[in-house]
This record gives C-alpha cells, structure tokens and sequence, in this order.
C-alpha cells in the first residue's frame, strides 16, 4: 500500500537508496572533493561522536551483496561472512580511500582480524576498541571503558595532529542526538502506519546515515519525516513483523521477501534500525562519560552479555509496542554471540507466547533464496491462520 506515498517521498527514498549503493565510489569521490579524513568503523559500538568532534567523517562498514572472493586466502570460510566480507572490501581495493579503521571487539573473530587486516591491506591509522562485558553496572567497567575511549580521544589527536576539546564533543553529541531523534519520529510513524513503507525502505534510510556527515542526512530525514506525517495511516490487514539482526544490514534479496510474501513491517532490531539511534546521549554530563553510559546502558545484545539487560524481554516488548504478530530473527551463519544466545531468546519469546522464526543467512550465497522463500511464506501463513 506505498501507493498512498507522494512524488516527493518517493524521490526521497530513491536518494536514500543511491546513496547506499556504490556507496565506497561515492565516499572516495566525497573525500576528494570536501578534502577531508574519513575513519571506516566496524559495527557496532564505536564512538562516532568523537571521531566527528575531530572534523573527521565516521563511516560504518556495511558489506555489499557480491560474493567473497579473496578473503577466503587468508580466513577459513567456517567464520562469520560479516567479517570475510569486509576484509574482502579491503583486499579489493574499495576502502583505500579509508584514512584510518576502528575495530571493536564484538566477538573472537573482531579481536583477531585487525592484525591479519593490516598484514595484508595498509591503512594509515588502525585502531582496536576493547569494550567491556559482563555486569556492566559494575563501576570498574564504567571506568574501564572511560579510560577506552578516552585513549581512542587520544590516540586520534596525536595521529592526526588535533585536539578533541570537550565544546567539539558536546557539538558533535548534540548532532548526532538530533539525527536520533529524527530517526526515532520516522519510526513512529512506520508503527503507526507500517503501510507507508516496503519491509526495505528504512534500512536503506539509517544505512545511508551511515555513508555521510550527518547534518546532510538530518536535511533529507527531516523532509522525509514531514512528508510522512502527513499521510493519514491506513487499516492495513497483512500480519505485521519485527525484524531482528546484528552487526549489518539483511540481504536485499532476503528483505524483499516479506512484501513479496503479504506481510508488513511494524519495527525492528537491525543494526542498520533501532540499534543504531536507540538511546540518546546526555549533553549534560561530562562527554566521554556520556558516551560510555549510552554503551552501558543501551540497547541488549548478546555481544554485551549483560545480565542486567534481557535481550528476550526487550524483543518480547518491542513486539508487543508494535502491535506485531510475530518476530524473524536472522542469524549469520557461524555467529557465536547470537548463536550461543538464540536457545535462550527463543525460550524466552515462546513463553511470552510471541510466534518467532529464525532465519539462517550468509553474504553471497543466494542459491538458498528460494528455500528461504518457502519458509517466510510457512511463516506468514502461519500468522494469517491459513
């Protein structure tokens, strides 16, 4: 029912998706032409504000669709295909433009892979971001990931040759608190009206966010948002779905599925989705410390393994505020976070009584899209009560 969309919104949604498309080409052209640094981040946890208090462009390294073709020299094809696909970015020359890459350590394989990174494909600035697990309500995490990414602040400036004052950081805090705060209107509005966007549309939207300085992208979102708002919502009777995935945005293909299938989507837990705008940052307390509350306090993951955040509840309760009638959760193959998690998870959203399917995907491989077809479509039917 995106029929009900103006000419406008439509261009504006076109333009998202060009962005997000040759969108390394795009960001070297970019650079080029503004004359300034940009920094790939690794999802999830990086600090963006203080890269961008530097005067530097943050960007997220997403992977493309194209099949991996020379990082399996170097890593064992057992391993998450996230990774192998963005140090397949690397060996085929798409991120030379990169004046420096951050690596959290979300998991064994984001702990290993900077070393075998930068034996194989320079960059001038490379740093590892160790974060802290476990209780984090614990004060020694708090001070631990304050010193982290007060070392990160550091580091920057001496490579660079700048200072990061903490006026730049509030600037840069109070940006990126209105580009979530926009972010979270839009998907106001995709609850309130699931009917007025494809099951891809707002991936596309916070993908391209993550391609471009963010005062560019709040303009274009702020348009689309008012175009949106003035659309009366819709009784739309196709079963309405959260989608759930970590580290990277789904397959196009696979996304497709569900407007092709007959059901809508009402929210998610993507990476490129609500993970990334979440929570807000608090402009009032000291920077680095604001930004280490918004890690610890944020959104659940099984990369934090925080006892004091219950994944299974907030996707119960994400389902619920949606108004949804069930909930797909992707899983890369070979992700042991989520792997290890998902017994718990799916325990958790049968006994709230919360139909759920998992979906089992890897980047490149599209020979399974058909069998991955007849299962959303079981699932969907299964919804309706076919």
């Amino acid at each position: 029912m995106a029929e009900m969309r103006s000419g406008r919104m439509e261009e504006l949604l076109r333009n998202f998706a060009l962005i997000t498309e040759n969108s390394y080409q795009r960001l070297a052209e970019w650079k080029d032409h503004a004359k300034g640094n940009v920094i790939g981040c690794l999802p999830m946890y990086v600090p963006e504000e203080i890269i961008d208090a530097a005067g530097i462009l943050p960007i997220t390294i997403l992977v493309e669709d194209n099949n991996i073709t020379l990082a399996d020299y170097y890593l064992q094809p057992h391993l998450c295909s996230l990774v192998r696909a963005k140090f397949d970015l690397a060996l085929r020359g798409k991120l030379d433009f990169l004046d420096g890459i951050v690596f959290p350590d979300l998991c064994d394989l984001t702990q290993q892979i900077p070393d075998i990174w930068s034996l194989h494909s320079s960059v001038p600035f490379k740093y590892s971001l160790c974060l802290a697990r476990g209780n984090l309500k614990l004060p020694s995490r708090k001070h631990y990931l304050v010193q982290q990414f007060t070392h990160f602040k550091v580091s920057l400036e001496r490579h660079f040759s700048l200072r990061i004052t903490d006026e730049r950081l509030r600037q840069s805090i109070i940006t990126y608190n209105t580009h979530r705060t926009l972010l979270q209107r839009l998907y106001q509005i995709r609850r309130s009206n699931p009917s007025l966007f494809h099951a891809g549309d707002l991936v596309m939207v916070v993908a391209a966010s993550m391609f471009m300085p963010k005062e560019e992208h709040n303009k274009l979102l702020l348009e689309l948002i008012t175009q949106a708002e003035a659309i009366a919502p819709v009784t739309d009777n196709r079963p309405r779905l959260v989608l759930s995935q970590l580290c990277d945005r789904p397959k196009k293909g696979v996304i497709d599925l569900f407007d092709q299938v007959g059901a809508v989507v009402a929210d998610d837990d993507l990476f490129t989705g609500t993970r990334y705008f979440f929570k807000l940052v608090d402009d009032t307390l000291n920077p680095i410390e604001s930004l280490v509350d918004r890690y610890v306090n944020g959104v659940p993951c099984p990369t934090k393994s925080d006892s004091n955040h219950d994944w299974g509840d907030f996707l119960v309760n994400m389902v619920k505020n949606a108004n949804a009638d069930g909930i797909v959760i992707f899983l890369v193959r070979f992700c042991e976070p989520l792997g290890f998690d998902y017994p718990y998870l799916k325990k958790k959203l049968s006994e709230a009584r919360v139909p759920n399917m998992l979906l089992e995907t890897e980047v490149g491989v599209e020979g399974h899209l058909e069998q991955i077809r007849t299962k959303v479509q079981a699932f969907i039917e299964m919804l309706k009560g076919v």
